[in-house]
């Protein structure tokens, strides 16, 4: 079976979708230089995503610090049925490390510490041997060699004990280094948890306290904060995955999280805006400061580079600053385009790494100026499975799609406008397939043979193009455009052949 039958028979949960969308007017798009086209695609493309069941979640873009497209959809808390807004506080998962980096970066502009220095430095407590190699750099670049904190025993059967960060530290100091000290890049929220040690040892506070102080008043991030893994955070996001019947599960808090710079901090979409303002503003760090976080890290096989808090990539000419994680249900992705201006935030509640891959899709509408976002979602799920599989597995197969996913074909236009959509983006022989499929479903539909016909004459294939709009006059005897066609067909055929 091949991969796409995997991934295209969807959850068919019962549940009520409703989306919003909160997009700027014409003039006020114009006035930021925002393409409106690309705007009418982002739409497009959640709508699609909504109606196939496979998004819950928020949604914004800005164009510098303008907010260009704004989008909501589905349930934050499926048991009560409390819908997403701009407002829902989800937990930012590995977005935690760029406000914990950013303060480090504070106190390195202070002179305070010094990013290249032994971290024994500041942690008296620190082993001997291998630990005393490591710097400040080495976590900020997840090189340390420390293991994750969530992947040791100790940690899993005794993470309701720990109240402090001196607790967790404990445990964290006790693995053995899993690799040599800067010899290659591994996550681990270890090192970020020690990088708050670093940051109370100097604030003499609790690290969300100082954090608070820092990011969240300085950017007015009025509904952003930490949170212990066993207290209540009102209007926040659950994530939930689906079990093969399609009943959606929510996961416990089996592992905890806890508030010392690893994770464990929630935030709103609206909020995220603002923190990626201030940061541009330099509310926090300076410009000279931001250069450093992005210029020292360590590249790996992908081709992206973990920074300090942030990764970057590469796309085109511009370095693109992004972070991105995901805890059972719960995803979350922020990137930043330095050279366009563009900032896209994407939380999602529903499914694995949902957010990484909208945020994908949506980079994809922003920069791939032929990337097709089909009009009706239906054609959009086809066209996916034609990336993803190419047009004969769909030609094979469509009957059995849309039967496993409860899918109908039940308009020519499905078809018809994901046709043109091919035609006008070069892909011609998926678009010929289209259409030749959308003839067999409706065979009497005028329309299906219009844009056969279209597709003929665009490929200069005249004879079979002139076969195809005398066929519509059948249906439509005084069709305007299919005479004007068959006449210009006509006297096009005439001259080819003289």
């Amino acid at each position: 079976m091949k991969k796409s039958l995997h991934l295209i028979v969807l959850m068919l949960f019962c549940i009520q979708y409703s989306s919003s969308v909160q997009a700027q007017s014409v003039q006020e798009l114009k006035s930021w230089n925002m393409d409106i086209d690309k705007v009418g695609k982002m739409h497009r493309l959640l709508e699609a995503y909504t109606w196939m069941k496979q998004f819950s979640g928020v949604v914004i873009v800005a164009k510098d610090e303008h907010p260009v497209f704004k989008y909501t959809t589905s349930y934050a808390n499926l048991d009560y049925k409390i819908p997403n807004s701009l407002n829902t506080r989800y937990n930012l998962s590995n977005i935690t490390h760029i406000l914990t980096a950013t303060i480090i970066m504070q106190l390195i502009e202070e002179g305070k510490i010094s990013r290249y220095n032994y971290i024994k430095e500041y942690l008296p407590s620190l082993p001997l041997g291998e630990f005393e190699q490591i710097t400040i750099h080495h976590l900020l670049t997840h090189t340390s060699g420390i293991k994750d904190y969530y992947q040791t025993p100790e940690y899993i059967s005794n993470f309701t004990e720990i109240k402090t960060i001196d607790d967790l530290t404990a445990i964290i100091l006790k693995q053995p280094l899993l690799f040599g000290v800067g010899t290659k890049v591994e996550i681990s929220e270890s090192n970020y948890v020690l990088l708050a040690k670093i940051i109370e040892e100097y604030a003499q506070k609790p690290f969300r306290e100082y954090m608070q102080d820092k990011i969240f008043d300085l950017a007015d991030m009025q509904d952003s904060g930490a949170y212990f893994w066993d207290e209540i955070v009102n209007n926040k996001a659950i994530g939930y995955t689906f079990k093969e019947s399609g009943t959606p599960s929510s996961p416990p808090s089996h592992l905890g999280a806890f508030p010392f710079g690893a994770d464990a901090v929630y935030s709103t979409s609206e909020d995220l805006l603002k923190f990626m303002i201030a940061f541009n503003q330099h509310l926090f760090i300076t410009a000279e400061s931001i250069k450093k976080m992005l210029s020292y890290g360590f590249p790996i096989a992908d081709g992206t580079t973990f920074q300090y808090g942030w990764r970057t990539k590469k796309l085109g000419t511009q370095d693109v600053m992004f972070q991105n994680g995901s805890i059972e249900g719960l995803s979350v992705d922020l990137r930043h385009y330095p050279g366009d201006g563009y900032t896209l935030i994407v939380l999602s509640s529903y499914f694995e790494d949902k957010a990484i891959e909208l945020a994908d899709h949506i980079e994809k509408v922003l920069y791939e100026e032929n990337y097709v976002v089909a009009r009706h979602p239906l054609a959009f799920f086809l066209n996916e499975i034609i990336k993803e599989d190419g047009i004969e597995f769909l030609v094979d197969n469509i009957d059995f799609i849309l039967e496993v996913n409860n899918y109908k074909l039940d308009k020519v236009w499905t078809l018809y406008s994901l046709g043109y959509d091919l035609m006008d983006t070069g892909r011609m022989k998926e678009a010929g397939e289209i259409f030749k499929i959308n003839i067999a479903k409706f065979p009497n539909q005028p329309m299906a043979y219009d844009s056969m016909g279209a597709f003929y004459n665009k490929n200069g294939n005249y004879e079979l193009a002139l076969q195809n709009f005398q066929q519509k006059l059948k249906f439509i005897p005084g069709d305007k455009r299919a005479l004007s066609m068959v006449n210009y067909l006509l006297e096009k055929i005439t001259t080819v052949n003289n």
